[in-house]
């Protein structure tokens, strides 16, 4: 008799069932180790109900087999149950914790964790989640000492938390911290040096990785963010032809905001800091023109020359990782109004060229005279599937992200529109320019050419149509939160395994 048969035999609490589960499912991605190891950790964790029910004698029996002396070391380590390894597994079999995103943002980050922790769900593992509204000193208290398989934080400040003898509330809980991060680390202030040591930092760009791992010295994965299938993604093609066609609304959308501070914000810096002011105006001149380049890279290249360094610092020695990462927080607005003025830039541009845009967000307001633009009521982020499903053209430019990518292309492509978006590094990688995708950059030249291109699209609708559902089929394969789970444990395992 096997194991598998013995265990059956015995009662077993659901948390233990599901625990049992989970060691299969890691089994069944690749990311397990022997089988007859995790049976001997099995019989460790569960010897208890095994004496009680008379049955441990027949499950070391069943998992020794002939092979007792290569086996019996690490079976009698999982009985006394108190090593790394055995560790690690009880670990493997707890639940995740999923502290769900807010209602910024529209409500993306509450519906990412939601997804995710579906996705998790979906490939068998438990998760339990956790609202803003139910962290209070109560919660904290209850998780304490606790074990969990890994504790998901959607950008949620928590981790800062700290006990009244400065100990972190999550260093009392034992478990893998992970914070996901859909912006430039400078975005955040002093959050991620405030955090656990054992927190990982998930990125939707692998600057941002380096910048984590390099600069503030801490450990960084990169996972982009994914979008879940739409009632159309599986469709063949002459079926999606057909339904697309029946439902389309706009022909060219944009699902963001639109706001423009540069010029106001660089006049704060010219009245509170007017001896940087030269040196505000040739970092935002070179972040225009290195368009390909994340603004910590581009301020970074601009404080690698002496002769600056003297200039506005009175030093010739460059600043020190802390040195460089605080003063780049503190001006990481300019980062910001940069994305948001060259956002601006291509909307006026499409504008300018007469062509119909339909826009869901009230950060428009500015561009109100143009007839063309269709300004239509801000939505959640659950709402704008059914604006992609309708939408033939769904126009992108990224929010900083040079080697990264967006749940916003994933969403638009998984419900059939053509993706028409500001390329990174990473789009470059997973795409095929004119066959799945459109994307351009942020030159001048490129962004003069959209209005053309955009019309010669709307043109062509077949074309239009052939591209967006390969784009379809391209994001169903790789860029679901189903595929992404499956990338989170594998990372999970090897990160967990190596620690």
């Amino acid at each position: 008799m096997d194991l598998k048969s013995i265990l059956s035999e015995i009662e077993l609490s659901e948390s233990e069932k599901k625990g049992i589960h989970q060691l299969k499912c890691d089994a069944y991605t690749g990311n397990n180790d022997s089988v007859w190891q995790c049976e001997c950790f099995l019989i460790g964790w569960l010897k208890d109900k095994l004496v009680s029910a008379g049955r441990l004698d027949a499950a070391v029996l069943a998992v020794l087999g002939d092979q007792i002396q290569e086996r019996m070391p690490f079976l009698q380590e999982m009985l006394i149950g108190q090593s790394e390894t055995y560790h690690d597994f009880i670990q493997r079999v707890s639940p995740y914790l999923m502290y769900m995103g807010d209602k910024i943002c529209y409500g993306a980050l509450k519906s990412f964790s939601i997804e995710l922790g579906k996705a998790l769900e979906k490939a068998g593992y438990q998760v339990i989640y956790v609202q803003n509204k139910d962290m209070t000193r109560e919660f904290f208290a209850s998780i304490a000492g606790r074990t969990f398989r890994g504790l998901i934080a959607f950008q949620n400040p928590s981790f800062t938390l700290k006990t009244t003898d400065g100990r972190y509330l999550h260093d009392l809980v034992d478990t893998p911290l992970y914070w996901m991060d859909f912006d430039n680390p400078c975005w955040y202030g002093s959050y991620i040096r405030d955090m656990p040591q054992k927190t990982k930092f998930l990125c939707v760009d692998r600057y941002y990785v380096s910048y984590i791992r390099n600069i503030q010295h801490r450990t960084a994965f990169f996972f982009p963010p994914a979008a879940d299938p739409s009632d159309i993604s599986s469709l063949l093609y002459d079926d999606f032809v057909i339904r697309k066609r029946e439902m389309v609304v706009y022909p060219l959308t944009f699902v963001g905001t639109c706001s423009d501070r540069l010029d106001e914000n660089l006049a704060i810096i010219h009245q509170q800091q007017p001896t940087l002011y030269p040196l505000a105006l040739e970092y935002v001149d070179r972040m225009i023109a290195e368009y390909d380049k994340p603004q910590d890279v581009v301020l970074a290249e601009l404080l690698s020359d002496v002769g600056i360094m003297q200039k506005y610092f009175n030093r010739s020695e460059p600043f020190t990782d802390e040195e460089f990462d605080q003063f780049l927080q503190s001006w990481a607005f300019i980062g910001k109004d940069v994305v948001h003025h060259l956002r601006k830039k291509v909307v006026r541009t499409i504008l300018d060229a007469g062509i119909e845009l339909h826009v869901f967000s009230d950060t428009f307001e500015e561009f109100s005279d143009y007839t063309n633009l269709h300004i239509h009521p801000s939505v959640d982020y659950e709402e704008t599937s059914d604006i992609y499903r309708k939408s033939l053209i769904s126009l992108n430019v990224m929010t900083g992200h040079k080697a990264g990518f967006t749940e916003r292309i994933a969403n638009s492509m998984l419900c059939g529109a053509l993706s028409f978006t500001e390329g990174t590094e990473y789009i470059d990688e997973e795409f095929c320019e004119g066959v799945d995708i459109e994307t351009f950059r942020l030159t001048n030249d490129d962004i003069a050419g959209i209005p053309d291109r955009i019309k010669a699209l709307l043109s062509d609708e077949d074309a239009i149509l052939r591209i967006a559902y390969r784009g379809m089929r391209k994001a169903l394969q790789d860029h679901t939160w189903d595929k992404r789970v499956e990338e989170f444990n594998d990372m999970f395992y090897r990160s967990h395994t190596s620690a």
